[in-house]
C-alpha cells in the first residue's frame, strides 16, 4: 500500500537543502509540517467563468495537494470549461475534492466558509475576500503573465481565454506554503537558523511570453515529447488547457509510474500506479490533439524506431546523453527543460543557434534520486509549453531569451530569472556548427 512518505519522498528530500545534516530530522517530522500547512483558495462566480479563471484555480489546488498541504476550498461550483488536468468529471469544485482522494495517500481537501483558518489565503482575480488571521493574497494575470499581490490591492478579474498567465500565478502562488512549512519547522529544530530564500513573498511576478494570441485555434502539427517525466506531464498539462489545440504528439518513454512521481506528475493519479508513463499521459488526450505512445528507452538502438523526428521536439529527460543524441538529429526546433533542487532551466535551439550539447557540455553522471517539487517541475514544463506555444502562433523569439535560467522561491528579486543567448561552446559534444565557427575564430592567427 502507498504511503504519504513514499509519495513525498523527493519534496521531503528538498526540504533538506535548508535542514542541517547535524540536527537528525525525521522525514516523519518533515511529513507533518507539510501535512499541518493549510492553504485556502477563494474565487467567485465571475472569476471562475473564464478558461483562465479556472485554470489558475485548478492548478494551485492540484500544486497543493502535490505538496501534501491541505486544502480549502472556498467557491462556488461550477461546470468546467474545457480540460483543467488534472481534475475530471464536469464540475470544477466536486472535481478538486475528487482528486484529493486519489493523488497524495489521506490528501485533505473541503469545502469551507470565509470563517474558517487557513495559513494561507488565496484570492483569485477581484474575488471579494473578508479579513483573516492568516495572510491573505491575490493572484491575478493576461495572456502571457502572472502576479501575485497584497489583498488589499485591486487586481484584474481572471477573465482571459488563454491560461498560460494564469497558470504562471498559480505557480507563483504555490511556493509559498512550501515555505511556510519549512520555516515552521526550523523554529522548531534551528530556532534562529533562518535562510532569505525562504522569507514570504507578497508581491511577485512572471511573463512567460509576448505577442497577440487571437482567436484562431493553435495547430502545433506533429510534436515529439522525449521522457515522459513531470517536465513532459508539466507541458501537457498546460498546453491541454488551450481552447481549440490541434496536433499529434509523441512520447518517449520507457518506465512505469511510481510513488515517488506523484509529488510533480502533473497528470497522473495514485489510481495510475504501475501503468505505463505513456499511457497515463496518452489518457488526456482530445479528438483534436492526439498523443502516440512509444514505450522504449531513446538510444542509438531505438532511433530507427523514431526517425525521423518531428520537426518540433521537447526533452524533458533529466539524461544529459540522451539531449546530445536528439541535438545530433537536429530537429528544426528543439526544446529543453531541466530542473535542479530549485533552479529550472529551459532553452530552444534551431539549425544556426548554438545547440543543446553548447549549453549541457557535461555529461553529470548523476545516478542517485533527485529531489523535487510541484511547483519546480511546474514552472520548467510550463516555460516549455509557452515556448512551444510562442512559435506556433508566429512570435519571434529574442535571442537573448534563447535560454531562462529562474529561482521559483523569490521570484520577487532582480536576480530571480536570468535570460540569455547560449554562447557557442568549443567544447560541445555534438559538434554543432556554431561550435565549430568558434574553434576555428579562436585558432586564427591575431591580427
Amino acid at each position: 500500500m502507498t504511503t504519504a512518505l513514499q509519495a513525498l519522498a523527493r519534496t521531503i528530500l528538498l526540504a533538506r537543502d535548508f535542514i542541517p545534516a547535524e540536527l537528525n530530522v525525521s522525514d516523519q517530522l518533515i511529513l507533518q509540517h507539510l501535512r499541518a500547512t493549510k492553504v485556502c483558495i477563494v474565487a467567485d462566480l465571475p472569476n471562475l467563468s473564464t478558461r483562465s479563471g479556472q485554470a489558475a484555480f485548478s492548478l494551485l489546488a492540484y500544486l497543493v495537494l502535490a505538496q501534501g498541504h491541505q486544502l480549502q476550498l472556498h467557491c462556488p461550483e461550477v461546470p468546467l470549461i474545457g480540460l483543467q488536468p488534472p481534475v475530471r468529471g464536469d464540475a470544477l469544485r466536486r472535481g478538486i475534492l475528487e482528486l484529493a482522494t486519489d493523488l497524495i495517500p489521506d490528501g485533505s481537501a473541503r469545502v469551507v466558509d470565509s470563517r474558517d483558518q487557513a495559513d494561507l489565503i488565496f484570492a483569485f482575480g477581484d474575488s471579494a475576500v473578508e479579513a483573516s488571521h492568516g495572510v491573505t493574497l491575490r493572484l491575478t494575470g493576461d495572456e502571457w503573465s502572472g502576479a501575485m499581490l497584497p489583498a488589499e490591492e485591486g487586481a484584474m478579474r481572471l477573465v482571459v481565454d488563454f491560461p498560460l498567465g494564469a497558470l504562471a500565478s498559480a505557480c507563483i502562488a504555490a511556493v509559498e506554503p512550501f515555505k511556510v512549512a519549512l520555516r515552521r519547522l526550523l523554529g522548531i529544530a534551528a530556532p534562529g537558523q533562518s535562510y532569505r530564500e525562504l522569507e514570504a513573498v507578497s508581491r511577485a511576478s512572471l511573463t512567460l511570453g509576448t505577442g497577440a494570441v487571437g482567436d484562431s485555434l493553435i495547430d502545433l502539427g506533429q510534436i515529439d515529447f522525449v521522457s515522459g517525466g513531470a517536465i513532459t506531464n508539466a507541458a501537457l498539462n498546460a498546453l491541454l488547457r488551450v481552447s481549440g489545440l490541434r496536433g499529434h504528439g509523441r512520447v518517449i518513454e520507457p518506465e512505469l509510474l511510481d510513488a515517488s512521481n506523484l509529488n510533480r506528475y502533473s497528470l497522473a493519479r495514485l489510481s495510475n500506479l504501475e501503468n505505463p508513463k505513456t499511457q497515463v499521459l496518452a489518457g488526456w488526450a482530445t479528438p483534436g490533439f492526439s498523443l502516440e505512445q512509444l514505450p522504449f528507452r531513446l538510444d542509438e538502438r531505438t532511433m530507427s524506431q523514431v526517425a525521423p523526428f518531428a520537426k518540433t521536439v521537447v526533452v524533458g529527460v533529466d539524461d544529459i546523453p540522451t539531449r546530445w543524441l536528439v541535438q545530433e538529429q537536429w530537429p528544426d526546433w528543439l526544446c529543453v527543460g531541466s530542473t535542479s533542487h530549485f533552479l529550472t532551466l529551459t532553452s530552444e535551439h534551431e539549425q544556426d543557434d548554438a545547440c543543446a550539447g553548447c549549453l549541457h557540455p557535461t555529461d553529470d553522471g548523476v545516478q542517485a534520486t533527485i529531489p523535487t517539487v510541484s511547483f519546480v517541475s511546474y514552472l520548467a514544463g510550463l516555460q516549455c509549453a509557452a515556448r512551444v506555444l510562442r512559435r506556433a502562433l508566429g512570435h519571434a523569439r529574442p535571442r537573448e531569451q534563447q535560454a531562462i535560467a529562474l529561482f521559483p522561491l523569490r521570484l520577487d528579486g532582480e536576480h530571480s530569472l536570468w535570460a540569455y543567448a547560449v554562447p557557442p561552446n568549443r567544447a560541445c559534444p555534438v559538434r554543432c556548427p556554431a561550435s565549430l565557427r568558434s574553434e576555428a575564430c579562436a585558432t586564427l592567427p591575431a591580427p
